[in-house]
Protein backbone atom coordinates (compact mmCIF):
# COMPACT_ATOMS: atom_id res chain seq x y z
CA UNK A 1 0.00 0.00 0.00
CA UNK A 2 1.08 3.47 -0.75
CA UNK A 3 0.06 6.54 -2.34
CA UNK A 4 1.90 9.08 -5.00
CA UNK A 5 0.21 12.18 -3.38
CA UNK A 6 1.81 11.27 -0.04
CA UNK A 7 5.12 12.50 0.98
CA UNK A 8 7.26 12.28 4.17
CA UNK A 9 7.65 15.22 6.20
CA UNK A 10 8.93 15.88 9.60
CA UNK A 11 8.05 12.69 10.67
CA UNK A 12 4.31 12.00 9.10
CA UNK A 13 3.19 12.06 5.73
CA UNK A 14 1.79 14.97 4.16
CA UNK A 15 -0.91 14.68 1.15
CA UNK A 16 -0.22 16.98 -1.82
CA UNK A 17 -4.13 16.33 -2.59
CA UNK A 18 -5.61 17.77 0.64
CA UNK A 19 -2.28 20.02 1.92
CA UNK A 20 -2.37 18.73 5.41
CA UNK A 21 -1.31 15.31 7.42
CA UNK A 22 -2.60 12.33 5.40
CA UNK A 23 -5.59 10.74 7.22
CA UNK A 24 -3.85 6.78 7.23
CA UNK A 25 -1.11 6.09 9.00
CA UNK A 26 0.65 4.22 6.02
CA UNK A 27 -0.49 6.29 3.00
CA UNK A 28 -3.23 4.09 1.13
CA UNK A 29 -4.34 5.56 -2.38
CA UNK A 30 -7.15 2.91 -3.15
CA UNK A 31 -8.70 3.01 0.23
CA UNK A 32 -8.39 7.02 -0.29
CA UNK A 33 -10.01 7.18 -3.19
CA UNK A 34 -13.14 5.09 -1.93
CA UNK A 35 -13.54 6.50 1.36
CA UNK A 36 -12.90 10.39 0.83
CA UNK A 37 -12.96 10.46 -3.01
CA UNK A 38 -9.48 11.68 -3.39
CA UNK A 39 -6.05 10.86 -4.45
CA UNK A 40 -4.20 9.56 -7.64
CA UNK A 41 -6.88 6.11 -7.86
CA UNK A 42 -10.23 8.08 -8.19
CA UNK A 43 -11.93 7.44 -11.11
CA UNK A 44 -13.09 10.46 -13.17
CA UNK A 45 -16.12 10.57 -15.28
CA UNK A 46 -14.36 11.69 -18.71
CA UNK A 47 -16.73 12.65 -21.68
CA UNK A 48 -15.03 10.29 -23.33
CA UNK A 49 -16.20 7.36 -21.78
CA UNK A 50 -19.74 8.58 -21.98
CA UNK A 51 -22.38 7.35 -24.39
CA UNK A 52 -23.45 10.79 -25.66
CA UNK A 53 -19.80 11.37 -26.69
CA UNK A 54 -18.40 11.37 -30.41
CA UNK A 55 -15.81 12.91 -32.44
CA UNK A 56 -16.12 15.07 -35.39
CA UNK A 57 -12.75 15.21 -37.22
CA UNK A 58 -10.80 16.65 -34.11
CA UNK A 59 -13.03 18.29 -32.21
CA UNK A 60 -15.17 16.57 -29.39
CA UNK A 61 -18.70 16.55 -29.47
CA UNK A 62 -21.42 16.36 -27.56
CA UNK A 63 -24.84 14.30 -28.40
CA UNK A 64 -26.74 16.18 -25.78
CA UNK A 65 -25.63 20.00 -26.89
CA UNK A 66 -23.94 21.27 -24.01
CA UNK A 67 -23.85 25.27 -23.26
CA UNK A 68 -20.24 26.36 -24.30
CA UNK A 69 -19.00 29.88 -24.35
CA UNK A 70 -18.80 31.80 -27.57
CA UNK A 71 -16.28 34.29 -28.10
CA UNK A 72 -17.18 36.27 -30.83
CA UNK A 73 -20.60 36.88 -29.80
CA UNK A 74 -19.94 37.11 -25.59
CA UNK A 75 -22.56 34.73 -24.71
CA UNK A 76 -23.79 31.25 -23.77
CA UNK A 77 -24.94 29.21 -26.99
CA UNK A 78 -25.94 24.74 -27.20
CA UNK A 79 -23.35 23.82 -28.79
CA UNK A 80 -22.31 19.96 -29.76
CA UNK A 81 -18.65 21.12 -29.63
CA UNK A 82 -17.20 20.36 -26.13
CA UNK A 83 -14.34 23.17 -24.96
CA UNK A 84 -11.03 21.38 -24.80
CA UNK A 85 -10.83 22.49 -20.62
CA UNK A 86 -13.86 20.09 -19.96
CA UNK A 87 -13.88 17.10 -18.33
CA UNK A 88 -17.23 16.02 -17.78
CA UNK A 89 -21.10 17.74 -18.00
CA UNK A 90 -21.84 15.79 -14.79
CA UNK A 91 -24.76 13.74 -16.87
CA UNK A 92 -21.93 11.30 -17.41
CA UNK A 93 -23.65 7.78 -18.07
CA UNK A 94 -21.48 5.02 -19.45
CA UNK A 95 -21.87 2.96 -22.85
Amino acid sequence: MACKSARFDEGCYICEVSGSGCVFMIPDSKRCAEEYGEGPDVEHDKCEDCADFYMEGDKRCCKKNPLRFEETTGDFVNSKYIEDNILSCGGFYKT
